[in-house]
């Protein structure tokens, strides 16, 4: 038993008017760069000046002292003349070519430090401190590559060496074998090299891994890596060992009380093992991560004169563009026209792109200086609660846009540099019906941690009931969790046991 369906199918035109909110190009560049950091700017509005013929930089002040000259009052008949003048776009691509290659040879000819001499060259460098370029370059050897080194180098046989290269490319990091175990390493030996890989020469090449240098690199977890660096130094007893397989979580939380009374000692014996044991290294490849520095540029400064604040913008380094003075003559030749047209528009729209990006960050600025005026003058705990809402209505523009105003860019303070983020946050209510910023009782509880009692410290309950004598209604979850943010250790473990 079955059903038919039919469908009747009308294709017909109808005509309907709504209303929609379309980017343009304009609109789309100027957010673009509004979001930009100070340095990210910098490379784009290069970028378009090299792209773009129609976009001149504007001199430095002596520069534009010595160029104003003919150039800006230029007669009909020096502008004929200019326009005689050959230029590289009159030029084919291989005289252009050849004349850049020349002045490029000319350069290095003409600086000697560019390269050694080589036994065959005519040249001779009189700089006795040259340096090799390659031998300026800092290099970093990772973890693995310097664990492979002494891997090759090793007594090893070859089935070990090839066993210890899966052992150690299957390492994190710190130098731990977490993802992966000795089993997984002898199926994979098996079927890499086609016979069959004993399980007790893993075991064996992993021993001899686990005393490379960084000690402790190739163990599978915390306790196994301490282990193996005491016995190395030759701190390792009957109390240690015990201590390290069986108390690592009464060691995190300082519970020596505990670990006294299940090894039937006193707690004399197990200071002097913690005391050993933190001289041992629990990440041991830690060494080999090389962070590069971060350097932080503000793209605004907020400085004091006198009684009041004023907003400065970091624009070192940011090219002041102009249209191009030639512009009025590109755009009489007919086969260009078209092209300097679009050039010129987009021209245009970049350095307006670039005034309003400065507009906004300038007037955010000093709608900060209004709202947050005791944080300038007296610090971090007099900051105020502070919406987008607010900067916004201040300065008659959209939420989103001072929201990109705000994003990854920083200002220099009399209390110092912070990302703008920072003068944004919620507010926690007040005994007395107040308010007062998240990011305030954040460094309240800072400044009780920092000052209390190492051997006694403040839980989080205790916290929570110092900030209400404060008139600050914080419960103690929320205290946990503002110091969860600021890396800050419960009390357990703060405790100073010595």
């Amino acid at each position: 038993m079955g059903f038919e369906i039919k469908q009747n199918m009308v294709i017909s035109q109808n005509l309907r008017q709504e209303q929609k909110l379309i980017m343009t190009q304009q609109m789309q560049q100027a957010i673009y760069l509004l979001q930009l950091p100070l340095h990210e700017l910098i490379n784009e509005v290069n970028e378009q000046y090299m792209e773009n013929p129609l976009l001149d930089k504007e001199e430095e002040k002596g520069g534009e002292e010595q160029d104003k000259s003919p150039k800006e009052e230029t007669s009909e008949e020096d502008k004929e003349t200019l326009q005689e003048v050959p230029s590289t776009d009159d030029m084919t691509v291989d005289e252009e070519n050849k004349m850049r290659k020349d002045m490029e040879w000319e350069s290095y000819v003409d600086d000697s430090s560019h390269a050694p001499v080589s036994r065959g060259s005519t040249f001779k460098i009189d700089n006795d401190d040259y340096t090799p370029f390659e031998s300026r370059l800092e290099s970093h050897p990772g973890l693995i590559e310097h664990l492979e080194w002494q891997l090759q180098v090793s007594a090893m046989t070859t089935l070990q060496k090839q066993i210890g290269t899966l052992i150690i490319g299957n390492l994190d990091p710190y130098g731990y074998l977490k993802k992966i175990d000795l089993l997984d390493i002898q199926q994979i030996a098996t079927k890499h090299l086609k016979t069959e890989v004993p399980l007790e020469e893993v075991e064996k090449t992993h021993e001899l891994i686990k005393v490379f240098d960084p000690v402790g690199v190739g163990s599978r977890d915390l306790a196994e890596c301490l282990i193996v660096q005491a016995r190395h130094l030759g701190l390792l007893d009957d109390i240690l060992l015990q201590i390290l397989q069986k108390h690592i979580p009464n060691l995190e939380r300082k519970n020596y009380t505990k670990i006294a009374r299940d090894l039937s000692i006193t707690k004399e014996k197990v200071y002097e093992s913690v005391k050993l044991i933190q001289t041992l290294e629990p990440k041991p490849g830690r060494e080999f991560l090389f962070e590069k520095t971060a350097y932080i540029t503000p793209d605004l400064y907020i400085c004091k004169r006198g009684d009041n604040y004023v907003v400065e913008l970091n624009d070192d380094g940011l090219p002041k563009l102009r249209i191009s003075r030639y512009y009025n003559s590109l755009r009489k030749r007919k086969d260009s026209k078209e092209y300097v047209t679009k050039k010129m528009q987009k021209a245009k729209w970049l350095i307006q792109a670039i005034q309003m990006r400065q507009e906004t960050i300038t007037r955010t600025g000093y709608s900060l200086i209004k709202f947050q005026r005791d944080f300038f003058d007296k610090g971090a705990q007099y900051l105020r609660p502070l919406t987008l809402k607010d900067v916004a209505e201040d300065i008659d523009r959209h939420e989103s846009t001072v929201s990109r105003v705000t994003n990854n860019k920083y200002v220099h303070t009399p209390q110092g540099v912070f990302e703008l983020k920072y003068f944004f946050s919620p507010g926690i209510k007040l005994l007395d019906g107040g308010e007062i910023a998240a990011q305030s009782v954040k460094e309240k509880i800072r400044e009780i941690v920092n000052e209390e009692n190492p051997n006694h410290p403040w839980s989080d309950q205790s916290i929570s009931e110092i900030l209400r004598k404060e008139g600050i209604d914080v419960a103690r979850r929320t205290v946990a969790k503002y110091r969860d943010q600021l890396n800050i250790l419960s009390s357990s473990r703060r405790r100073n046991p010595f």
